[in-house]
């Protein structure tokens, strides 16, 4: 073939070319993403919705159809199963194989929120995620402070901590767990209400009337227009106190002290953290305000993983400043077990090299027959490296157990070629003519091995697997057009295993 007379007349021209490609391919190596598994495009969204103190005959006419009626216009979309049960509403949206997993989130949420007033006002806002199996966290913090209490943390994280975190470049989102937020109660005396000639529902809108902008026109002055807006925002729990909230005998106005009596209080905490310590032989069991910090999808988990490192130090320098003084502990480092699974799979490659060299002299008896058929190695691997930057791979387990198969496939391939073309130089060929001859007599042998083995792996890791989807607590329905059937039979099928815990 044109290709062998070239290698074997030209060896100038082809080790040039080889070098410039380990060259390319060390340079892509360096720029390649490091990830414990490769990202998958899972077009598969989830809407959670919770609807407090309603039952799963409300949930399903008053969130969960509302939600399938809204969702069915989107563009690509190809089934709409839902999950209803007590408090909670879960649709999934399945999409076409062809749609990005980040246009069909993009799109879900959208919709939802363009929608959302149009939902039951006792709702929490729906939380739009995709069904990715390659969510874990990718650090653990716990905030900390020998003052603050846990509330005060909760304020603090929410506040200040989470945005900082945020706008580290990598960093898709920072979750808080623990603690709750600050929430004005209104104690109503049941009886003084009844008096005032209000229930509890009118009392409850009037409230919500004084907590609203309105917008008031605008003015003309001196040729510049001004916006002007009635703020009714109250400002303090005293001015909350005298707000208006009705008239006796249309004359004596009724503040709201005194038919309630307020507090700054703290939400229902629904959630706990804590961080375990053993100190001594001794545990003791601190509260706590963890964050849960993930790393966007097509990031570099590790080189994401040294930037944080570095900008947690200079956020706990920056917080020293602050009253209190809290701080950011790491306490979990997803990335700690991407670099031991990388690295264990980085060696057992270079032990495969290393393993198969050997062999292969134990059968050949001859170093020079094994260097040459060993050459086949880092040309083919560091070059395969170029196309993986090209294509978007990662470095990953799967990657690397790929590579690893591939030892085996080169050495069997160039020992096979390099066998052969001994064959003629031993019938007495000259060295440039056995080369040649030996190899093109074998070139399509070895294309049609490597492509029956690559055909095989195909088809062997062709299948289906499926996604479970599983909410705590008592037994749920599922309504697919509207009829419910058993929760266990609900079911969906992807390319990947996984399980998704809500």
């Amino acid at each position: 073939m044109k290709l062998t007379n070239l290698s074997i007349k030209r060896p100038t021209l082809i080790t040039s070319i080889l070098v410039g490609i380990i060259l390319l391919g060390i340079f892509c190596y360096e720029e390649l993403s490091v990830k414990l598994f490769p990202t998958y495009n899972i077009s598969y969204v989830i809407v959670y919705t919770v609807y407090p103190g309603a039952d799963i005959k409300e949930v399903e006419d008053l969130v969960t159809k509302p939600i399938e009626d809204f969702l069915d216009s989107v563009e690509g979309l190809e089934k709409l199963e839902s999950i209803s049960q007590n408090n909670i509403s879960v649709v999934i949206c399945s999409f076409k194989s062809s749609k990005n997993s980040n246009d069909a989130i993009n799109e879900v949420r959208n919709k939802i929120y363009s929608v959302i007033d149009l939902l039951p006002k006792g709702i929490k806002d729906p939380i739009v995620m995709n069904a990715d199996f390659y969510s874990n966290s990718l650090f653990v913090m716990n905030l900390k402070s020998d003052i603050m209490d846990i509330q005060e943390l909760h304020s603090f994280a929410n506040d200040v901590v989470k945005m900082d975190l945020e706008k580290i470049t990598g960093i898709a989102e920072a979750q808080i767990i623990g603690g709750t937020k600050r929430e004005i109660h209104v104690v109503v005396d049941r009886k003084k209400l009844q008096e005032s000639g209000l229930f509890l529902s009118a009392l409850a809108k009037r409230i919500e009337l004084n907590t609203v902008n309105i917008p008031a026109g605008n003015l003309i002055r001196k040729g510049k227009e001004i916006y002007v807006i009635t703020s009714v925002q109250f400002e303090s729990l005293k001015q909350m106190e005298s707000c208006v909230i009705n008239f006796i005998a249309n004359d004596r106005p009724v503040l709201l002290k005194d038919v309630a009596y307020i507090e700054d209080s703290f939400a229902e905490e629904t959630l706990k953290a804590r961080v375990d310590r053993r100190i001594e032989n001794t545990v003791s069991y601190t509260p706590s305000v963890l964050i849960n910090v993930f790393a966007q999808p097509d990031t570099n988990d590790v080189a994401v993983a040294d930037v944080i490192y570095k900008e947690v130090k200079k956020l706990n320098e920056k917080y020293k400043n602050y009253k209190s003084s809290p701080s950011i502990e790491i306490i979990d480092d997803f990335s700690a077990i991407v670099r031991k699974s990388i690295g264990d799979a980085r060696n057992n490659i270079f032990e495969g090299i290393f393993l198969t060299i050997i062999t292969v002299y134990l059968f050949l008896g001859n170093w020079r027959s094994t260097f040459i058929t060993s050459l086949a190695l880092p040309n083919s691997l560091i070059g395969a490296l170029i196309f993986m930057y090209i294509f978007g791979f990662s470095l990953n387990l799967i990657t690397l157990m790929a590579f690893s198969l591939a030892i085996c496939l080169l050495i069997d391939d160039a020992v096979v070629v390099r066998e052969n073309i001994f064959r003629h130089y031993d019938g007495g060929e000259n060295n440039i003519d056995s080369a040649i001859k030996g190899t093109n007599e074998m070139t399509l042998s070895v294309i049609a091995t490597t492509l029956v083995v690559v055909v095989q792996m195909y088809i062997g890791h062709e299948g289906e697997a499926q996604l479970g989807v599983c909410f705590p607590g008592t037994a749920f329905q599922k309504q697919e057009a509207h009829k419910k059937e058993c929760a266990k039979d609900f079911s969906f099928h992807i390319k990947v295993s996984l399980e998704l815990q809500i």
